[in-house]
């Protein structure tokens, strides 16, 4: 009996459904993208049970009785005919296995009805079982309903996240491209709940309001360039709106969303001196390209293209959006007055005193004793009070090896570093980084105080931050923090930990949100250390912060009682000790 045996279709589908979908946000690209390749003007996106369940409407050209059939079956498509067609390709995808695919591990309905016909066709598919076709009612277009996925796979139906986390990243995809596409109208609804409705405006700005918020939107800079290899158009922050994620960060070619390493590098370069080291601008940037010039078939999911001569499309968008930017901060241009020579003065100075009547002032004049010279100091920025036992010794013994009761502050460098007088040398401790360390130990829920704000801060949040807003709110709750929601995408700030600045608190949220979209996150107690290291962050002291003599001693102290005190939660050092010997080596003492 021969070992090598063809596949079952069924066995098939399901393996082709791994490379097709990961997750519900896959089902949904795949179906708004045949709606964008029937010709639709408006699409309506469904999603609920953390996009287990999904519903893609749209107002296409609809398909004819057969061709619905057809459309489950393997490797059928209407968008390749010939194999010259993969290297010009015009549409979303040409995927053949999508559709029966997803067929194979969920509950599969399709309604439509084509153009000009008198009555539709319904096609129900339960986890790749033989169709089930009957007439329909409908109106012109296509209606694809998706149900219990994975119902048939429990061991991938298992690996879903929460649904919280799964129908943001349906959002993220739906969002991506309507972006991408501002003259489709496109919704959302989300568990009932319309999230946003796009009005297919051909206006980017417009559709970047709906899914952004208008303040972003507003604040946005054009970005417009042109070169013989193609075009460059769309929207980029400027320098004073950044944030610490690329989560907010959109590149489309053709009007497909992709990533494409050499492209990002293009924005980071045009802004490099415009804003501070890890932060990063939000953009939207859509590139329109020979198809011929693009190969996007090296990625399953075509969110990976090769371009031929990417040398070219990094420096055309560089250029544009270096452009973009330095219009936006170039100074406004006046009229310098004109100087004129004042007119003559009949003021003369005094003459100037004689030695000898300088000697006597000096004489009349001096005091019988120096005045203590005393230099009254600002309120410390920092007022925690010092915990009343101090944190076990780590076992690593550097701690207990570091002379704590020899060493004192003698300064600060550059406003950044506190100097202190070590028995070896001189010894440079890193500010932000020392704070850091010790907000980071001691900001756990049994330490936290949170503190409520005078006047509550509003907050306009987009649709998918929204999202992961109401997903985490408890674990938001237990560092200190209260939100509440304040009309459609607006909530507002009623408390904050008590160690983090009022200014920071938007700021910090939405890094936050940023962080917990991130895959990295593997479990719960991954993101709260996370969350931890972000909220320590903004409300440690900074560097470029002047300090006096009695907040360096308050920050030393802090600094003593950390577990861990030698580097920050990011792993940097909090600082380090140049010795005497090197001293005098630089001197040539030695």
């Amino acid at each position: 009996m021969p070992k090598i045996a063809r596949l079952s279709l069924p066995i098939a589908n399901q393996i082709a459904a791994g490379e097709v979908v990961e997750r519900p946000s896959s089902i949904a690209k795949e179906l708004v993208e045949n709606a964008l390749d029937a010709g639709a003007h408006r699409i309506q996106v469904f999603v609920s049970d953390g996009g287990r369940t999904l519903s893609v409407i749209d107002d296409g050209e609809g398909m004819a009785p057969e061709d619905a059939t057809m459309a489950f079956e393997r490797f059928a498509t209407s968008k390749l005919r010939d194999p010259e067609d993969l290297w010009s390709l015009k549409t979303m995808g040409f995927r053949g296995e999508a559709l029966p695919s997803i067929a194979s591990i969920a509950k599969v309905t399709c309604t439509t009805r084509l153009v000009g016909a008198e009555t539709g066709v319904s096609v129900s598919i339960q986890g790749g079982s033989d169709p089930v076709v009957a007439p329909a009612g409908c109106p012109e277009g296509t209606a694809m309903r998706v149900t219990d996925l994975f119902f048939n796979t429990p061991a991938r139906r298992k690996f879903l996240r929460s649904d919280g986390t799964e129908t943001a990243h349906v959002t993220e995809v739906v969002t991506a491209i309507a972006l991408a596409h501002p003259e489709i109208a496109l919704s959302l609804t989300v568990n009932d709940r319309l999230v946003y409705d796009t009005a297919g405006s051909t206006d980017l700005a417009t559709v970047a309001a709906q899914v952004l918020g208008s303040d972003v939107a507003r604040a946005m800079l054009s970005v417009s360039g042109e070169s013989p290899h193609g075009t460059v158009k769309g929207l980029v922050s400027p320098p004073e709106l950044v944030r610490s994620d690329r989560n907010k960060q959109w590149l489309f070619l053709n009007r497909r969303p992709i990533r494409h390493p050499t492209l990002a590098k293009a924005v980071d370069e045009a802004l490099l001196g415009h804003i501070p080291h890890g932060r990063h601008p939000l953009y939207l940037l859509s590139l329109e390209v020979d198809p011929a010039r693009v190969d996007v078939n090296v990625h399953p999911t075509k969110r990976e293209v090769r371009l031929a001569d990417a040398q070219s499309f990094f420096l055309l968008v560089r250029e544009a959006v270096s452009r973009a930017v330095l219009k936006s901060s170039a100074p406004s241009v006046s009229i310098a007055p004109r100087w004129e020579r004042p007119a003559a003065s009949p003021y003369q100075p005094p003459s100037r005193p004689s030695e000898a009547e300088t000697a006597a002032a000096l004489e009349a004049y001096r005091p019988v004793q120096k005045p203590a010279f005393t230099v009254s100091e600002p309120r410390p920025v920092y007022q925690a009070p010092l915990p009343t036992a101090a944190p076990p010794v780590t076992a690593t013994g550097r701690k207990d090896e570091f002379p704590w009761d020899e060493v004192r502050v003698v300064g600060q460098l550059h406003d950044t570093f506190i100097m202190l007088d070590h028995p070896d040398g001189l010894y440079l401790l890193d500010q932000h980084n020392s704070h850091e360390r010790y907000l980071y130990e001691h900001l756990t829920p049994a330490n936290v105080v949170s503190q409520a704000l005078l006047l509550p801060h509003p907050l306009a949040l987009t649709p998918a931050e929204e999202e992961a807003l109401t997903d985490h709110l408890p674990h938001l709750a237990a560092l200190g923090f209260e939100l509440e929601p304040f009309g459609e995408g607006t909530w507002v700030i009623r408390a904050v930990p008590g160690i983090l600045p009022m200014t920071e608190a938007e700021q910090t949220i939405r890094d936050l949100l940023g962080k917990a979209a991130e895959a990295r996150f593997v479990s719960p107690t991954n993101k709260e250390d996370k969350w931890r290291v972000t909220i320590a962050c903004h409300s440690a002291t900074r560097a470029g912060d002047s300090l006096t003599i009695e907040q360096m001693k308050r920050i030393v102290a802090l600094w003593r009682q950390c577990e861990q005190p030698f580097t920050c939660p990011h792993g940097r050092p909090t600082g380090f000790l140049l010795s005497m010997t090197e001293l005098q080596r630089r001197c040539l003492r030695s």
